[in-house]
Order: structure tokens, then sequence, then C-alpha cells
């Protein structure tokens, strides 16, 4: 109890101020630091899967423009004689289904990229492939810090001067493409290619290839000549820290997480889960990019 006529708190009320403010600032503390931790994470998966998104929005721009110049030719029998009217091309398009030692995605689209500045012109055509592959950085300058073993996006894009698909005795697409191949992204470790039908034409998405399938040159009479109207990409990147720390195990982890899956389309909605949760099983932080693309040059649907 205060005496008379003097002012002040006592010792017992300063020790319960100190305590309450104490507290107050050990619970800004707390709510600061998880708030820095949690922007922290967000940037940081930000960061670690910009260049991911930044591929996956290539593919998709350029996959758009996909042609392959269909037009109706005669049919022949074994004599020459002609039999009736058919779709022919000159161009391909390719889709190799996971697993397949070729997977990946390859076409032709109207790039207009050369080696020859002077011949730029609009409208040229490009052979384009996307696969992905594991393997040390072979495209880094010696010097450069140490070489990492990583899943890699790829892309090739041919110049028009080089084009071989439309050369009856020229290179095949996919080995033509190969070995112009250099990263587009790190640590992808699938790319899934889904040529379809339209949603309204197809709900299931699984007429116009069971398996992930695809060749408009030897594929089945609705593959032959034609785009498909629509390519569901689906692309699983993982986080750079969760490569680094795997090392040498990262090849057969992420492999034994792949295996046997996207072997079939009616089943890849339970593979793609399936997949996540290995991985998340092996603590690899990872983000799935997947939209369909439209693609500007199919002229044909499921009824004609």
């Amino acid at each position: 109890m205060r005496a008379a006529g003097r002012s002040g708190f006592t010792i017992l009320e300063v020790l319960v101020a100190s305590a309450v403010l104490a507290m107050l600032l050990v619970m800004i503390l707390q709510v600061t630091s998880q708030t820095s931790r949690t922007l922290r994470q967000v940037t940081g998966q930000l960061d670690a899967y910009q260049s991911s998104r930044a591929a996956f929005d290539n593919i998709n721009r350029t996959l758009s423009q996909a042609t392959l110049n269909t037009y109706w030719d005669y049919q022949t029998n074994n004599d020459g004689d002609p039999t009736g009217y058919t779709r022919k091309s000159d161009l391909q398009f390719v889709v190799k289904p996971p697993g397949d030692a070729d997977a990946g995605l390859y076409f032709v689209a109207p790039l207009a990229f050369s080696t020859n500045a002077s011949a730029q012109v609009p409208g040229l055509l490009n052979a384009v492939g996307y696969w992905v592959e594991y393997g040390l950085d072979a495209w880094k300058p010696s010097g450069l810090g140490e070489d990492r073993s990583r899943f890699r996006l790829m892309q090739a894009v041919q110049p028009s001067e080089d084009l071989q698909v439309m050369r009856p005795s020229g290179t095949p697409l996919i080995t033509s493409l190969k070995p112009e191949g250099r990263p587009l992204a790190d640590n992808v470790i699938a790319l899934v290619a889904w040529p379809k039908w339209s949603a309204a034409e197809d709900p299931a998405g699984t007429d116009l290839t069971a398996n992930f399938s695809y060749d408009s040159r030897a594929g089945t009479s609705k593959q032959l000549a034609q785009l498909p109207p629509v390519v569901q990409v689906t692309m699983i990147s993982i986080d750079e820290k969760d490569a680094a720390r795997l090392g040498s195990s990262l090849e057969s982890t992420v492999n034994t997480a792949l295996a046997g899956r996207f072997g079939s389309a009616s089943a890849f909605d339970a593979d793609l889960e399936a997949v996540r949760g290995a991985l998340a099983t092996a603590n690899i932080s990872h983000q799935v990019f997947s939209t369909a693309v439209p693609l500007r040059e199919s002229k044909w649907s499921k009824t004609r």
C-alpha cells in the first residue's frame, strides 16, 4: 500500500508489468518468427519452381502452334491404282509414352528459327522435341563449379534449313532431334503428354489413345495424318534442395516412384497420386504442372 502523499509503483507492480511485457514480447517474436519462416518457405518454393513454370509455359505455347499441313490425296493399291481418298501429311506429330526409350513429345511448328539470320522468314517450319533425361551438367563450361547429376527437361529446336521430316530419305524425326537437345529446366522428373479429343466428344479421354502413344504416320486410323484436337501436358518437378540431399540415390529414388506408372490413360489420376505419394514418403518436395493445350491447326474431330 502506497504511503500517503507519495506517487509511484511498488516493486510488485513493476515486476508484474515487466512479466506481462516480457510475455507480450515473446508472443510478438513467435508470431514474427513464424511469419518469417512462412515467407521464406513460400519465397523459396516460388524460386525453386520458377524455371519449371517458365519451361512449362514454353512447352504449351510452342505445342499450340503444332502443324501437319494435312491434305487429301489418292489412296492406291499395290498396283498403283487409286482406290479412294485419304488424309496425308509430309510432317509428323509423335508422342512416346513414359517408359519408352524415346518418351517425350515431338512435332513440327512454324517457329521460323534458322541459324542463318537472313533466312528467318515468318512461317518457316521447325522440328521441336521435349523429353526428360538424367545426367551430368554436360552443357556447362568446365571450371564453373562441381558437375551435378540431375533430371532435366530437354528441348530441341531444329533449324529450318536442317528439317529432316519432309525428306523421304532423311533421318526420322526423333532420331534427328535427340542430338540437338539442350536443358530447358533442371529437376523435372516426368513429362506426360496425353492426346485427346475434346472433353465433350470423349469425357474419359481414352478413345484417341489408351496408353499416351500417338504417331501421325504409323498410329491408328484415328491418328493418321491428323493432329489431336487437345493435348493434356503434365509435368512433375522436384525441389533442388531435395535433389542435392539425395545425391547419388536421386536417380534410383525417382525411378522407383515412377516405376510402372503412366502406362494406361484410364489410370492417369491414380498413377499421378501414387507418384506424389511416393515422393512425399521419400520427403521430396515437388510441384505438378498440368493443363490442356488446344492445337490451333487441328481440323478434325471424333465424328469426321
